[in-house]
């Protein structure tokens, strides 16, 4: 907060210091050639300093931000002439003259002779020819580099709001998907306890006991945004062994993972959505089959390689609308990981196999 405060106050003091000094360096050749000393020209510059503050402010908290950043462009055109001409009138009636210092000749650096000067007779010498000019281009300086500096500072803090808004929705987005792939999840796997419960009651309570374990990771630990994939390894082979349940002997599954694994971190329920795929439209009670799903890794890269056979079935109630995980998936993807991920899907390979190949960059 300190830190942000002094930042803050350095991009505001800092410039209006170095436009101060550009603005004062119209005094410096009269005070070098030896017309006036410093002491004789302060009070001058000082009331004119003021002015020039004054003029700065009026354009940065009153003329940028309420009319060139609202898009009123010809008002504030208005505005800033107003004020360069006001700016230059009061300085030049409120500071005052300088009194004269010198002797009549100029000092030995100088290159041109001054001829001497006739003092009036209430001791102050004239504003300088010009004087009225050098107002105006200081208060011209003054307000150009507070003008760009303000549109500067507008535009980097456009820039982060988008950024952070961008954030949020994809908070969001991430959340109500997330939210979408977990009632889908719980719906086929109940609707799979139920057709197993027709059959074999032992076994179902198998797969309760297995879907308890599976909810609790679901439940629990998918709040946070990334997990350990040994925890995800996990999951997913708790998720084959309850499906494997409800399976024919004729159907395998080659479950495949790397030895010893790199467990580093992970979206969860990612991956879930290919193997569901796989066991949706891969899986048939009067062929024989197999799923094969592969994990691998290299280095930081995780390879999920998944591929099944594609049989015709018929779509029930239940199944209807459980596209959804796919979609989804493709959507965090895009989300999570973005330039860190392939996704390549076959439909059909010549092998009449439905292949998915994804590879995903993980952090340690």
């Amino acid at each position: 907060m300190l830190v942000h405060f002094f930042q803050r106050l350095g991009s505001q003091v800092v410039p209006l210091v170095v436009a101060l000094l550009l603005a004062s360096l119209p005094v410096l050749p009269p005070v070098l050639d030896g017309l006036h000393s410093l002491s004789s020209v302060l009070p001058r510059q000082l009331v004119l300093m003021a002015c020039l503050v004054v003029a700065y402010y009026l354009n940065m908290k009153i003329g940028v931000p309420r009319l060139l950043l609202r898009g009123r462009r010809p008002a504030y055109v208005l505005f800033v002439g107003a004020l360069l001409l006001t700016t230059t009138w009061t300085a030049a009636l409120l500071a005052p003259p300088p009194r004269p210092e010198h002797t009549g000749t100029r000092p030995p650096w100088s290159l041109v002779p001054t001829p001497p000067r006739v003092r009036p007779a209430d001791g102050f010498l004239p504003h300088p020819p010009g004087f009225m000019l050098v107002i105006f281009m200081s208060t011209f300086i003054i307000v150009g580099v507070g003008t760009q500096l303000a549109v500067a500072r507008h535009g980097r803090e456009q820039l982060l709001l988008s950024q952070r808004l961008e954030q949020e929705k994809q908070q969001v987005e991430l959340s109500y998907l997330k939210q979408q792939l977990n009632p889908h999840f719980f719906f086929n796997t109940l609707n799979n306890i139920y057709a197993l419960t027709e059959v074999d009651v032992p076994r179902a309570q198998q797969a309760l006991y297995k879907l308890s374990r599976i909810m609790r990771y679901v439940l629990y630990q998918t709040q946070e945004p990334a997990v350990l994939l040994s925890q995800e390894v996990t999951f997913l082979q708790d998720y084959v062994s309850l499906m494997q349940l409800r399976m024919m002997p004729t159907m395998q599954v080659d479950f495949t993972v790397p030895e010893p694994l790199d467990d580093r971190t992970i979206a969860p329920l990612l991956l879930l959505p290919f193997l569901e795929n796989a066991f949706k439209y891969g899986v048939s009670t009067a062929q024989p089959a197999t799923i094969g799903v592969l994990l691998s890794q290299t280095g930081s890269a995780l390879t999920l390689e998944v591929r099944n056979r594609i049989f015709t079935q018929p779509r029930t109630a239940l199944a209807e609308g459980s596209g959804i995980g796919l979609a989804n998936t493709r959507r965090r993807l895009a989300l999570l990981y973005p330039g860190r991920h392939t996704l390549r899907i076959t439909e059909r390979t010549p092998a009449g196999e439905f292949a998915v190949h994804l590879t995903l960059q993980l952090s340690p």
